[in-house]
């Protein structure tokens, strides 16, 4: 939420904590049985409803707003790591075990940092699949002998967290528009309840 929702949401909670102290607007009497709404009473309700659904959506879309920060660091540090803790280990072996391949291949370059994740996934994996291919020659010249696991399993780290973030993205977004409706309804009951209020 930001501090114009927030202003607004607070706002309809005054007036529903107002109606609650009003059972003789309302025919509502907190803690009773039973009660036989007025109509303002029956317009009381409807605002209780959205402004529970507005706070409920309201902290829903500020969880994922921090779980979208917190994936959001974690997929570039992941990032980093893919590129600086592994492909360039294997491009550097690579360039002294086997420089004439690497000359003619472009699987033991490094990306650039910038590339786009999938461009960079998919360069990790070409380098993968060519580690493979002169796996001995690499080993022999200081790589461990599952780098190409160690490899993949970073790319796929990194996967897993853009995967993640972007699921929390659209999920923010269906908490978003929940709010945006709830305060909708809050402003239809106030302004119901203003012209039956006045009426009285």
């Amino acid at each position: 939420m930001n501090a114009r929702q927030q202003n607004t949401l607070s706002t309809f909670k005054r007036i529903q904590n107002g109606l609650a102290e009003r059972p003789d607007l309302t025919g509502i009497v907190a803690g009773a049985s039973s009660n036989t709404p007025t109509s303002i009473g029956e317009q009381s309700l409807l605002l209780d409803a959205a402004v529970n659904d507005a706070v409920a959506a309201g902290a829903e879309q500020d969880g994922l707003s921090r779980s979208i920060l917190g994936l959001g660091a974690e997929g570039s540090t992941l990032r980093t790591q893919l590129i600086s803790d592994q492909m360039v280990h294997v491009a550097t072996i690579a360039r002294q075990a086997i420089p004439d391949v690497v000359r003619m291949t472009e699987a033991f370059r490094v990306p650039k940092v910038t590339r786009k994740t999938e461009t960079l996934l998919a360069a990790a994996e070409s380098m993968a699949k060519a580690g493979e291919q002169y796996k001995a020659q690499l080993v022999a010249g200081g790589l461990s002998a599952d780098f190409p696991a160690e490899l993949r399993s970073a790319a796929a780290a990194l996967d897993d967290a853009v995967t993640s973030r972007g699921s929390e993205v659209a999920n923010r977004k269906g908490a978003s528009t929940s709010f945006h409706e709830a305060l909708v309804r809050c402003r239809k009951a106030v302004d119901t309840l203003t012209v039956l209020i006045k009426r009285q």
